[in-house]
């Protein structure tokens, strides 16, 4: 048997703790059958533990949740347990720019920037040639000027960045390039900028056309959510080789980009007896709804998602099975529906519709 004094310990203090990036935090523990020593694994980076007396101490230099395993000796017997801390950044701070969008003469916006005091803070951009600050700095809660210039080319979108948060501008172009998509159509912008992220090539070469009024099929959809995704994640297109639908042959252009959204667990086709995708058949706004906010969790690491309860849309009641996903794409902004108090769920999706909504939920577009 164990020799005496050598009791296994149990650690009793277990519960969740939280600590303030960058200041010296600690955390007691305690454990029965009279330890005579504590350990600890450093998590996150900067975390110690005080041995004699099973203080966590330390200061956090990782902001974000983390488990902390937690160990206690007494002779010959160890005991364990854990710890989750919660590390919190007092330096993030909220912005809220006036708008986002602007038409091709260019402007200018406020941001307010809300922060704690003594947090430096600076504004930045991926795209200093046309988008530049006024008073871009500060050491608490404040507000900077965002300008942007005129735009005699195509639609451009770039990003604005205040320490680890960020938002992106859109501004419109001035050049066509499919040949029936003039700047007069609602969602030109969009599509400008679809084509220019290499999501979509249009629906012919020559001339080059886009065809915004057609109807999105399945197979369409595929290659625009995952195009987007990818570059949202900044990942390659990467498929399991073997056909997971019997009406996708590997012959098809679309067979990377349906196999793709297959794995991802996007969609599961349309029939699994046989395993079919109907990659001809057209997406309502009901159907889309799910694959953009599901692509939108998985372009933001989401398991789930809340969403407003109180129906937005006299067509969509609670009991229906596109609801949450309906009131989300309107919680954010991604679509607001056919009119004021409608969704039109079992409306087609035209591909000019497809532009805003997939550059909205995955690429941050306004």
């Amino acid at each position: 048997g164990l020799l005496a004094g050598s009791t296994t310990p149990v650690i009793t203090s277990q519960t969740s703790a939280s600590a303030t990036l960058g200041s010296l935090f600690s955390y007691q523990i305690t454990a029965t059958n009279g330890p005579t020593s504590f350990s600890a694994v450093p998590l996150p980076a900067g975390l110690g533990l005080n041995a004699s007396s099973g203080v966590i101490a330390g200061i956090p230099t990782i902001a974000g949740m983390t488990t902390v395993a937690l160990g206690a000796t007494n002779g010959g017997g160890t005991g364990t347990g854990s710890v989750e801390i919660t590390v919190v950044d007092p330096c993030i701070a909220t912005l809220t720019p006036m708008t986002r969008q602007f038409t091709n003469s260019g402007g200018s916006m406020n941001v307010s920037v809300t922060i704690d005091s003594g947090c430096n803070w600076s504004a930045t951009t991926d795209s200093p040639t046309w988008i530049s600050f006024s008073n871009g700095s500060g050491s608490s809660s404040g507000s900077f000027t965002l300008m942007v210039t005129a735009n005699s080319g195509v639609a451009r979108m770039g990003t604005v960045t205040v320490g680890a948060q960020s938002f992106k501008v859109m501004e419109g172009g001035s050049t066509v390039q499919f040949g029936d998509v003039p700047i007069t159509e609602n969602y030109f912008d969009y599509i400008s900028l679809f084509y220019g992220d290499g999501i979509t090539a249009g629906c012919q070469t020559s001339p080059l056309e886009y065809c915004p009024d057609t109807a999105v099929t399945r197979e369409q959809m595929a290659v625009f959510i995952v195009a987007a995704l990818d570059l949202a994640t900044n990942t390659p297109l990467m498929f399991t080789p073997s056909a997971s639908f019997e009406d996708v042959a590997s012959s098809s252009v679309y067979f990377d980009f349906v196999q793709h959204i297959d794995d991802l667990g996007i969609t599961a086709g349309c029939s699994t007896s046989p395993p079919d995708f109907c990659p001809n058949s057209n997406i309502t706004q009901g159907q889309m709804a799910v694959f953009v906010i599901v692509s939108w969790m998985m372009a933001n690491n989401l398991s789930t998602f809340t969403y407003t309860t109180t129906p937005y849309f006299t067509d969509v009641q609670p009991s229906d099975p596109f609801f949450k996903f309906i009131q989300k794409m309107r919680d954010m902004g991604f679509w607001d529906g056919c009119s004021a108090t409608q969704y039109c769920e079992t409306a087609a999706v035209t591909r000019a519709q497809m532009a805003p909504m997939v550059l909205r939920a995955l690429l941050g577009a306004p």
